[in-house]
């Protein structure tokens, strides 16, 4: 059995937050599945078809602001459900975002970290 070894930067934590992706050319709503501070998870029923940075817009209780942020898409995964409904999965990464979002994402992971 092979063990999965963690690349990434920073421990991300699950979430169930919605969000916004806005593609230049679409606005497509889904869900943050997982999110660290400089990236997250993104499940869509419609894939957006990114290749280009983008902005999402996320709902992230309890704050009452959302966060706006810029990303990069880095994977994506599609996949064919029952009948003529398909999901996505996005990875992203984080490219801009303000310090008070910043500081929200890193108090969220911090307290998800320290509960578990």
């Amino acid at each position: 059995m092979t063990s999965e070894i963690e690349k990434r930067r920073h421990p991300r934590i699950t979430a169930d937050w919605p969000v916004i992706v806005l593609a230049s050319r679409q606005s497509i709503g889904g869900t943050v599945k997982n999110i660290s501070i400089s990236g997250a998870s993104i499940y869509c029923l419609t894939d957006p078809g990114l290749d280009e940075p983008f902005r999402i817009v996320i709902k992230a209780p309890p704050r009452e602001q959302a966060l706006i942020v810029t990303a990069e898409p880095t994977w994506a995964r599609t996949s064919n459900g029952t009948g003529n409904i398909s999901s996505c999965e996005i990875g992203v990464r984080f490219s801009r975002y303000s310090s008070g979002d910043l500081h929200f994402l890193f108090k969220a992971v911090i307290d998800h970290l320290k509960s578990t």
